[in-house]
């Protein structure tokens, strides 16, 4: 499934759920919800690495390449706005990083492009660079 199914598929079964609304992550501006899909993820292979780069640049912005998350979308709401039902749901739901792709695509297509040497994590000036 691609991050526009799972979209659909949270705005069918969660939106209306009481108390989604008042998660932590729900509550922060910009909601702290991604979507991503489910290739990377579903089966063991070279490409759950590249599942956890997506990851830990959804989760640690600034600290890995922002298009790692490049086909990860995310729930977008001002300040003050209220969760959309689910109809409306879908169009809140934006790229992370809206025309943004990886600098090297060969190298990141392929399985020795997908591993990346991680220095200062944790720190201020952790940097990821492929190997």
């Amino acid at each position: 499934r691609s991050a526009k199914e799972a979209v659909e598929e949270v705005a069918l079964h969660l939106v209306s759920k009481s108390g989604f609304d008042s998660l932590p992550a729900m509550r922060a501006r910009p909601p702290r919800l991604f979507f991503v899909g489910h290739a990377y993820y579903s089966r063991p292979g070279p490409r759950v690495i590249d599942g956890v780069e997506q990851l830990a640049a959804l989760i640690h912005p600034g600290r890995f390449p922002a298009w790692a998350a490049s086909d990860a979308l995310q729930l977008h709401l001002e300040s003050g706005e209220d969760l959309p039902g689910a109809a409306e749901f879908a169009a809140k739901c934006t790229a992370v990083c809206p025309g943004l792709e990886c600098p090297d695509a060969q190298r990141c297509g392929s399985m020795a492009g997908s591993w990346w040497a991680v220095e200062n994590i944790g720190g201020p000036k952790a940097r990821a660079t492929h190997v």
